[in-house]
Parts: C-alpha cells; structure tokens; sequence
C-alpha cells in the first residue's frame, strides 16, 4: 500500500485533523483517508455532473473551538449570515456617525414665510399628478 507524506502541513490544521479523529475513534491516518476519500468521492460527482453533483450530505464541519457538527452547506450559510449581519452592523454605525456628523452642525435659520416640509411635499405631488393629467390627455 502506498504511504503518503505531506511536506509543511500547517499545524493548526493538523490539530483540527487530530481532534476529528479523536472525536470519531479513529487514528489520525484513517481519518485523513476518510476525509479524503469523501471529498473525492464528491468532487468526481462534481466532474461528471451528476445530479445532485454539488451535495454532500455525509461531509461536516467540526470546529473543536465551539462543537458544532454541521453539513459543509450549512457551515457556508451560517458564515455568509454571520458575514450579512457584519456588514449590516458596519452599515448602521457608518450611518450613526454620518447622522451625528449632520446633527453637530449649526442649523441655519428659516425665513419666516418658508413653507413647510408638507407643504413642499404637497406641491410637488401636485405637480406631478399635473403632469401625469397633461400627458394622459396628449394620448
């Protein structure tokens, strides 16, 4: 049988590949067959483009730091949510900032006769109703 050796494997993965093992009784030369073997077996699906080719249910992630076993999918979909909801976060403090940035300004003083923001509103909704009349009628 063929022996296999890898050249600057990095410690922290070989970690990761030990405590699998550990997990699933097995040495961690079985259990890099097995992970092997799985992800082989799905990407020769992948290659000849089976259906169902991008699914593999048997695959999961196993992060030692926080036990959850998970499908690769789900482990994806929850990276990309965590991900979603980051950007979001960034999104809603860049706006406090800008707001904070508006509201620390002076405010300059209206005129008296200025209309107000209802009014403009009005008027503008006004107009465009006008608009849409004139050009109903041009038809």
């Amino acid at each position: 049988m063929p022996a296999l050796q890898v050249r600057d494997f990095p410690d922290d993965l070989y970690e990761e590949l030990r405590e699998c093992a550990a997990n699933e009784s097995r040495s961690i030369a079985q259990q890099a067959v097995y992970v092997l073997k799985e992800y082989l077996g799905t990407y020769s699906q992948m290659q000849s483009r089976q259906p169902g080719a991008f699914r593999a249910p048997n695959l999961v992630y196993i992060d030692p730091n926080r036990n959850i076993v998970e499908s690769v999918d789900a482990y994806k979909e929850r990276e990309r949510r965590e991900a979603d909801e980051a950007a979001r976060q960034a999104r809603v403090e860049k706006r406090k900032k800008l707001f904070e940035q508006i509201r620390s300004r002076p405010q300059a003083p209206l005129p008296d006769d200025c209309p107000s923001p209802a009014d403009i509103v009005r008027q503008g909704r006004e107009e465009r109703a006008d608009q849409l009349l004139e050009a109903l009628e041009e038809r």
